[in-house]
Protein backbone atom coordinates (compact mmCIF):
# COMPACT_ATOMS: atom_id res chain seq x y z
CA UNK A 1 0.00 0.00 0.00
CA UNK A 2 2.87 2.38 0.99
CA UNK A 3 4.54 1.80 -2.73
CA UNK A 4 1.39 2.03 -4.70
CA UNK A 5 0.82 5.58 -2.64
CA UNK A 6 4.25 6.77 -3.39
CA UNK A 7 3.67 5.92 -7.40
CA UNK A 8 0.77 7.74 -7.36
CA UNK A 9 1.81 10.70 -5.43
CA UNK A 10 4.93 10.60 -8.31
CA UNK A 11 2.18 10.02 -10.84
CA UNK A 12 0.00 13.07 -10.30
CA UNK A 13 2.68 15.62 -9.57
CA UNK A 14 4.81 14.67 -12.89
CA UNK A 15 0.94 15.47 -14.51
CA UNK A 16 0.34 18.75 -12.56
CA UNK A 17 4.43 19.83 -14.08
CA UNK A 18 3.80 18.28 -17.28
CA UNK A 19 0.09 20.35 -17.33
CA UNK A 20 1.97 23.51 -16.18
CA UNK A 21 4.89 23.24 -19.01
CA UNK A 22 2.37 22.54 -21.54
CA UNK A 23 -0.39 25.58 -20.73
CA UNK A 24 2.76 27.65 -19.42
CA UNK A 25 4.39 27.49 -22.78
CA UNK A 26 1.19 27.92 -24.77
CA UNK A 27 1.01 31.07 -24.01
CA UNK A 28 4.29 32.63 -24.75
CA UNK A 29 4.63 34.12 -28.18
CA UNK A 30 7.76 34.62 -29.86
CA UNK A 31 6.33 37.25 -32.55
CA UNK A 32 6.21 40.66 -32.30
CA UNK A 33 6.42 42.53 -28.48
CA UNK A 34 3.12 43.42 -26.80
CA UNK A 35 2.71 47.53 -28.27
CA UNK A 36 -0.08 48.77 -26.19
CA UNK A 37 -2.23 51.60 -28.41
CA UNK A 38 -1.71 55.47 -28.35
CA UNK A 39 -3.99 56.79 -25.60
CA UNK A 40 -4.88 60.10 -24.29
CA UNK A 41 -2.22 60.52 -21.22
CA UNK A 42 -4.09 60.76 -17.78
CA UNK A 43 -1.58 61.88 -15.98
CA UNK A 44 0.92 65.14 -16.78
CA UNK A 45 3.80 67.49 -15.22
CA UNK A 46 4.30 68.18 -12.56
CA UNK A 47 3.28 64.44 -11.37
CA UNK A 48 5.67 63.33 -14.08
CA UNK A 49 8.53 64.79 -14.98
CA UNK A 50 8.61 64.54 -18.69
CA UNK A 51 4.81 64.76 -20.75
CA UNK A 52 3.79 61.83 -21.98
CA UNK A 53 5.81 59.05 -20.71
CA UNK A 54 6.57 57.21 -17.41
CA UNK A 55 10.15 56.74 -16.42
CA UNK A 56 10.61 53.88 -14.40
CA UNK A 57 13.49 53.14 -12.53
CA UNK A 58 14.26 49.31 -11.18
CA UNK A 59 17.72 47.10 -10.21
CA UNK A 60 18.66 45.38 -12.78
CA UNK A 61 20.44 43.44 -10.66
CA UNK A 62 17.27 42.17 -8.52
CA UNK A 63 16.18 39.51 -10.65
CA UNK A 64 13.25 38.21 -11.17
CA UNK A 65 11.64 41.89 -10.31
CA UNK A 66 14.10 43.06 -13.32
CA UNK A 67 17.49 41.51 -15.02
CA UNK A 68 18.93 42.13 -18.54
CA UNK A 69 18.22 39.75 -21.32
CA UNK A 70 19.51 40.24 -24.57
CA UNK A 71 20.14 43.86 -23.99
CA UNK A 72 16.83 44.67 -22.77
CA UNK A 73 15.25 45.11 -19.22
CA UNK A 74 12.87 42.13 -18.09
CA UNK A 75 10.84 40.97 -15.21
CA UNK A 76 7.80 41.30 -13.12
CA UNK A 77 8.80 45.07 -12.34
CA UNK A 78 9.32 45.69 -15.98
CA UNK A 79 5.69 44.17 -16.91
CA UNK A 80 4.11 45.74 -14.54
CA UNK A 81 5.78 49.19 -15.03
CA UNK A 82 4.67 48.63 -18.67
CA UNK A 83 0.71 47.68 -17.60
CA UNK A 84 0.71 50.91 -15.03
CA UNK A 85 2.00 52.97 -18.20
CA UNK A 86 -0.84 51.78 -20.42
CA UNK A 87 -3.41 52.48 -17.88
CA UNK A 88 -2.05 56.15 -17.77
CA UNK A 89 -1.79 55.92 -21.19
CA UNK A 90 1.63 56.70 -21.10
CA UNK A 91 4.50 55.71 -23.07
CA UNK A 92 7.36 53.41 -20.69
CA UNK A 93 10.90 54.34 -20.12
CA UNK A 94 12.79 51.72 -18.16
CA UNK A 95 15.72 52.91 -16.05
CA UNK A 96 18.61 50.81 -14.19
CA UNK A 97 18.98 53.12 -11.13
CA UNK A 98 21.01 50.18 -9.74
CA UNK A 99 20.45 49.05 -6.25
CA UNK A 100 20.64 50.94 -2.60
CA UNK A 101 18.64 53.51 -1.14
CA UNK A 102 21.40 56.37 -2.10
CA UNK A 103 21.27 55.46 -5.92
CA UNK A 104 16.84 55.59 -5.36
CA UNK A 105 16.96 58.58 -4.08
CA UNK A 106 19.27 59.86 -6.14
CA UNK A 107 17.24 58.78 -9.29
CA UNK A 108 14.11 60.27 -7.70
CA UNK A 109 15.80 63.54 -6.41
CA UNK A 110 17.56 64.15 -9.56
CA UNK A 111 14.41 63.48 -12.10
CA UNK A 112 15.51 60.84 -13.88
CA UNK A 113 12.79 58.75 -13.48
CA UNK A 114 9.30 59.29 -12.17
CA UNK A 115 9.02 56.29 -9.81
CA UNK A 116 11.21 53.30 -8.48
CA UNK A 117 9.79 49.55 -8.63
CA UNK A 118 11.46 46.40 -6.42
Amino acid sequence: MKRFKHTFVTLVTALVLASFAVFGLAGCDQGEPYKPSDKTPTVTPPTIGQAGTLRVGVDANNRPLAGVDSGKLVGFDVDAAAQLADALGLKLVVVDVGGGKEAVAAALSSGRVDIVMG
